[in-house]
């Protein structure tokens, strides 16, 4: 009755009945659940170090894994995962990609304790100046970053950063104000030798 009702096959219901080949359908996942919590476990870190994984990396990472286990699976090629395996291993593990900014290494080492120990120190300096007198100013780039690439991330994960020594070239422009709100005209610094009138049409008044 049951195979007519739902269209499978009195084999196919007895089996199941007995326990009888109870595997999942498809091919057998290449990686435990707890491997694959290990491996991904460390993604996060390494991105908290300023060294995020592309989807390269985390392919060679799975790779190194299987040769340490001495596991070699058919349907890689030279035993290495391929797109498709990704895609559902970031799937499966709440991963994402996101696109990581470039920073050097010196503002990469700034810890906690440096950032407190300036604030201190500049409470003390500035103690009977007048906010008039209180200039900060700050520099930006207006460029895109050529050297900008994608990274495999936890899904929450809402910043990623990368460490090189180089981070960018381009021309930036440098915003200074006062501690009362008032603005000076920006600086603008060309990456040239020259500087051509045409160059500076359309700017901001006195910058």
């Amino acid at each position: 009755m049951a195979a007519q009702t739902y269209g499978i096959s009195r084999t196919t219901i007895a089996r199941k009945l007995l326990g009888i080949n109870m595997q999942p359908v498809g091919h057998p996942k290449v990686l435990s659940s707890q491997e694959e919590a290990s491996i991904t476990g460390t993604f996060g870190v390494v991105a908290n170090w300023g060294f995020p994984l592309t989807r390269l990396d985390v392919r060679t990472v799975i790779a190194k894994y299987l040769e340490k286990q001495r596991k070699t699976v058919a349907v890689f090629k030279n035993n290495i995962p391929g797109e498709d395996f990704l895609n559902s291993f970031i799937q499966r593990n709440n991963l994402s990609i996101h696109l990581a900014s470039n920073i050097k290494r010196s503002r990469a080492s700034v810890g906690r304790e440096d950032i407190l120990n300036f604030f201190n120190n500049i409470n003390n300096a500035l103690n009977d100046v007048e906010n008039f007198n209180i200039y900060n100013y700050d520099e930006s780039n207006v460029t895109d970053d050529p050297g900008a690439k994608k990274f495999v991330v936890p899904r929450n994960t809402k910043r990623v950063e990368r460490v090189q020594n180089h981070s960018r070239t381009s021309i930036s422009i440098m915003v200074c104000g006062t501690a009362n709100g008032d603005l000076l005209p920006p600086m603008v610094v060309y990456k040239s030798s020259n500087l051509y009138e045409n160059g500076t049409q359309g700017g901001l008044l006195g910058t």
